[in-house]
């Protein structure tokens, strides 16, 4: 290879590198300097949530869970089961979020960042949906909210009916022919 080729191929390395640099700080300062919505609204829920995982503060994001949620899993389980969350660059983006019956519905899309491979940084993106409901005066999730995914809340059980023995009327005796 030539030195002038060699010299192309390093600038451009140090281009990309700059602009995948630039990126993630652009990312991690937008996040930071989201406005906080408003706590007494789901979305408010939602994002202080996320930021409290964010934060390793697990008792805080604990608080945010429902009742029946609570019972279901232990402020340990979501410590262990969400402590990745914070390793990796990620945005949230608010999509949507509407109140039906007393239930809130938010939608957030999720983008994470990760520069594992050298000069290609790799973008996904996913959305996610959670369920919240008013209780104790506060919006509270009633569905296992991501990245929370092995605390679900067991089926209520629907109720079987018991079999009853059936007399069962004798057959009539056959007179003989």
């Amino acid at each position: 290879m030539s030195s002038g080729a060699s010299r192309w191929l390093v600038g451009t390395a140090v281009v990309v590198a700059a602009l995948v640099i630039a990126s993630l700080a652009v990312g991690i300062l937008a996040g930071g300097d989201a406005d906080p919505l408003p706590e007494d609204s789901p979305e408010g829920v939602v994002q202080r949530y996320l930021l409290a995982l964010e934060d390793d503060d697990f008792r805080a994001a604990y608080e945010h869970l429902g009742a029946d949620l609570r019972e279901a899993c232990s402020l340990q389980e979501l410590r262990e089961q969400t402590r990745w969350l914070g390793e990796r660059g990620r945005r949230v983006l608010l999509e949507d979020a509407e109140e039906i019956e007393g239930r809130a519905f938010v939608t957030v899309r999720i983008t994470t960042i990760s520069t594992d491979a050298p000069f290609t940084p790799v973008e996904s993106a996913f959305t996610v949906d959670y369920v919240l409901e008013r209780q104790d005066d506060a919006w509270r999730f009633t569905e296992s909210p991501w990245p929370l995914g092995h605390c679900r809340l067991s089926p209520t059980p629907t109720p079987t009916a018991t079999p009853t023995a059936i007399a069962a009327e004798p057959a009539p005796e056959e007179e003989p022919a």
